[in-house]
């Protein structure tokens, strides 16, 4: 009998031996109900990976509160860059996104901050680090994910209709323009459908599964950083895998959080209760009355295109 053991070791044991097992790394009871442990041939650790910073022990614990089972979820650091001088931001990233950067400061935009090129490292270094070499669903730590979702995770099926689709896979999504995907879903689960976009704008790293291979190429492409975390449009093209795909209905919603790594000065970002973030909802629309985000993560309108 062959398993891995904490350090992804594979052992060989005696068929009639006894053996205890600790569980932990990604076991649970219904590797014990199949054959007493988790067999090689198995996805190791069917998961997710969430980043967030060190010290947040409460957006921790409330990420957590989405699954009954702590052993499928991992965390990472996040990478905090709300200290950092701008020289040093500077020498993180490409020279055509400094300019992009610069030119953004000059017109007081704030999506290239440094804290957002901290975000793009975190998920180069941390994320699609863990993603390189498994099978995993990675989060940002204001999500709330589905129970039917999780539970669907698990299942070695789901797991490879994911990977199947060759290319990165939406959790969560919203853009400035309408959402557009295919009529027909590529492959469906439970209550969800997995559909391709054809729209050409979409935004948002706070749930998302992306393919080892498709992993490695981004983070080959971010050396140094080249773009923000969620500019899927520009991986597709660049790195030339085959599409982007939307789950729909969205199995993730945000958690009244605002943004722990700084990406706005406003004294609203800085407060997570609910009223402030219904708050921060009203002044966009107020400040920029000719912005409309189309934000699908909880509503039931369908989502796919109607020539």
């Amino acid at each position: 009998m062959q398993f891995v053991d904490k350090k992804h070791l594979i052992k060989n044991l005696p068929n009639h031996d006894t053996i205890i097992l600790e569980l932990g790394c990604g076991a649970n009871k219904r590797h014990l109900n199949a054959i007493g442990i988790d067999p090689i041939d198995s996805h190791y650790f069917g998961g997710f990976v969430c980043a967030s910073l060190a010290t947040d022990i409460i957006r921790r614990k409330a990420f957590a509160r989405s699954f009954s089972d702590p052993a499928l979820v991992r965390y990472v650091d996040s990478i905090d860059g709300r200290r950092w001088s701008e020289e040093y931001v500077d020498s993180l990233t490409t020279p055509e996104l400094r300019d992009l950067r610069r030119n953004a400061a000059a017109e007081g935009k704030l999506y290239l901050r440094p804290s957002a090129i901290a975000c793009a490292l975190t998920h180069r270094d941390r994320l699609l680090a863990a993603a390189e070499n498994d099978d995993v669903i990675l989060c940002e730590d204001d999500a709330r994910l589905s129970s039917d979702f999780v539970d669907a995770w698990q299942s070695q099926s789901v797991r490879t209709m994911f990977r199947d689709c060759g290319g990165v896979v939406l959790g969560y999504y919203r853009a400035s323009v309408p959402i557009l995907t295919e009529i027909e879903p590529y492959a469906t689960f439970g209550r969800f459908g997995i559909y391709r976009l054809v729209s050409e704008h979409v935004l948002s790293t706070v749930t998302y599964y992306c393919p080892p291979a498709i992993a490695r190429d981004i983070r080959q492409l971010q050396l140094p950083i080249a773009t923000s975390a969620d500019s899927w449009k520009f991986f597709q093209k660049r790195i030339g895998f085959e599409s982007i795909y939307l789950v729909h209905p969205s199995p993730v919603q945000l958690m009244p959080f605002a943004s722990s790594i700084g990406y706005s000065t406003h004294w609203l970002a800085r407060r997570n209760d609910l009223f402030s973030r219904m708050a921060r909802q009203l002044r966009r629309r107020l400040l920029r009355p000719g912005d409309v985000v189309f934000d699908k993560i909880s509503n039931s309108k369908d989502l796919r295109y109607q020539p």
